[in-house]
C-alpha cells in the first residue's frame, strides 16, 4: 500500500448521552438504555451504547436502530456526519517492521554477490555504468537496488566488527599456514 493512499484516522472522543458526568454516591441503580438513546449516541459518533444494546437484545430488534447503524457504516456524507472505520487494534503490538532474521542473512549475502560481481566487472575493464546494467540484467535487480547493495556493503566494510572479523582470518590464516609449514618441514626431514 502506497503511503499517499492511506486513510489517516484520527478517533473522535465523544460523550454519549448515558455517560456518567458527575460521581453519583449510593446505590447506583443502571441507566436505562432505550432505542431513542442509541439513536442519539449513533448521530454523534458514540458507539458504547450500541454495544450494551447489543448486549440486551442479544441482535437489533428496532429498524431505527438498524437504520442508523447502515448509515454509519456506508452512509454518504449528507446521510451522517461520521462513518465506521476498521482500523488496526490499538491493543496490538507494534510493528517493529523489518525483515525476518533468515532473510535479513539472505539479502546481506545477495549484496555481497553483488558487490563482488560488480568489482570483478570493473576490474575486467567495464565502465561503472556499464558494470551496473550488466549487473541488473544477471541479477534481475534495479539500478537502486545495486546502489543500495554498494553502500551496505560499504558501511559493513568501514565497521569496527568488519575489520575484527578480517584480523580475526587473517590470523587464523597464519596460523594453518604456520601448521602447514611445520608438518612439511618434518616430512623433509623423514
Amino acid at each position: 500500500m502506497d503511503r499517499k493512499s492511506r486513510v489517516r484516522v484520527r478517533p473522535i472522543a465523544n460523550a454519549g448521552v448515558t455517560d456518567k458526568k458527575f460521581k453519583r454516591f449510593g446505590r447506583q441503580a443502571p441507566i436505562p438504555l432505550h432505542e431513542l438513546t442509541v439513536l442519539m449516541d449513533l448521530e454523534k459518533g458514540v458507539l458504547s451504547s450500541l454495544d450494551r444494546y447489543l448486549a440486551k437484545h442479544k441482535g437489533i430488534p428496532d429498524r431505527r436502530v438498524a437504520l442508523a447503524l447502515r448509515k454509519l457504516i456506508s452512509g454518504s456524507v449528507h446521510r451522517a456526519q461520521y462513518r465506521l472505520v476498521a482500523i488496526r487494534h490499538p491493543g496490538l503490538p507494534s510493528d517493529c517492521g523489518g525483515a525476518p532474521k533468515r532473510q535479513r542473512h539472505s539479502t546481506a549475502e545477495r549484496h555481497r554477490l553483488i558487490v563482488q560481481r560488480l568489482e570483478e566487472l570493473i576490474a575486467q575493464g567495464d565502465k561503472k555504468g556499464i558494470a551496473k546494467e550488466t549487473i541488473m540484467s544477471e541479477f534481475n535487480v534495479t539500478k537502486r537496488t545495486v546502489e543500495r547493495a554498494l553502500r551496505a556493503v560499504d558501511k559493513r566494510r568501514q565497521s569496527p566488527a568488519f575489520h575484527a572479523e578480517v584480523e580475526q582470518n587473517v590470523a587464523t590464516g597464519m596460523t594453518l599456514r604456520a601448521a602447514i609449514h611445520d608438518a612439511g618441514g618434518s616430512r623433509r626431514e623423514n
